[in-house]
């Protein structure tokens, strides 16, 4: 049997910036264009450009809404 991929860390502000977009129920997570739309709707900002600006950042937030998120704030000091 397959072990399991871990899950995303990503700063809290963005799992929170997630959460709250999911909550909405308006759009199936996979959907990063309609995830964008509702976060500037509910001016998510952190989450938007942190989600916007890189590949490798959509690639950990698929990774994550396939096997959840962990916070990893070991960079909050230097945002």
């Amino acid at each position: 049997m397959a072990d399991k991929m871990p899950a995303a860390k990503l700063p809290a502000k963005i799992i929170d910036g997630i959460m709250a977009v999911r909550e909405t129920g308006e759009t199936n997570m996979f959907d990063i264009n309609s995830v964008l739309v509702i976060a500037d709707r509910l001016k998510l900002y952190d989450l938007f450009v942190w989600l916007y600006d890189e590949r490798e950042n959509q690639r950990q937030y698929m990774q994550g809404i396939r096997n959840g998120f962990e916070p990893d704030d070991s960079n909050a000091e230097k945002e």
